[in-house]
């Protein structure tokens, strides 16, 4: 949760050109991502009763989402994405390339198409109603060691 903005002090030194200066912003973020990757995730195994909640997020580099049921975490996943995956599916979901349609003709100013086709809406990634997409998301939530299975 969090963890590319908290890491961002850290990864700002891996840039080219960029010197090697230690500051207490960094190293509070160190310090603050050492303690959350120590610290085991609390899960639960779910009930036969009661429906599902997915929360998800997206950026321009992945996926992440939340799998909770009675209100607490069965599972987490995350999936880093290709760009070229995105712009293939969101082309298959007829709302999202209506959008584009209507981005490219004007109309549409909170939506934006980046320079790899990408669509979004504000600063936020339109993930398309995809199967496969989903397949494989769901697939890492199984796979991660995060997850708990019986």
């Amino acid at each position: 949760e969090g963890f590319s903005r908290l890491a961002l002090p850290l990864t700002q030194l891996m840039r080219k050109g960029e010197k090697f200066v230690w500051t207490n912003e960094r190293d509070e973020s160190f310090e603050e991502l050492k303690r959350r990757l120590v610290s085991a995730p609390i899960l639960t195994l779910p009930s036969g009763s009661g429906g599902f909640q997915i929360y998800s997020d997206a950026s321009k580099k992945g996926l992440g989402c939340v799998l909770m049921q009675h209100g607490k975490v069965i599972a987490y996943a995350s999936r880093q994405l290709k760009p070229y995956e995105i712009k293939e599916a969101q082309k298959d979901d007829d709302e999202l390339w209506a959008i584009v349609q209507n981005v490219e003709d004007g109309k549409h100013t909170e939506f934006s198409v980046d320079d790899d086709g990408v669509v979004w809406f504000e600063d936020r990634l339109c993930v398309p109603s995809d199967q496969e997409l989903c397949e494989k998301v769901m697939t890492e939530a199984h796979s991660s060691p995060f997850t708990v299975h019986p």
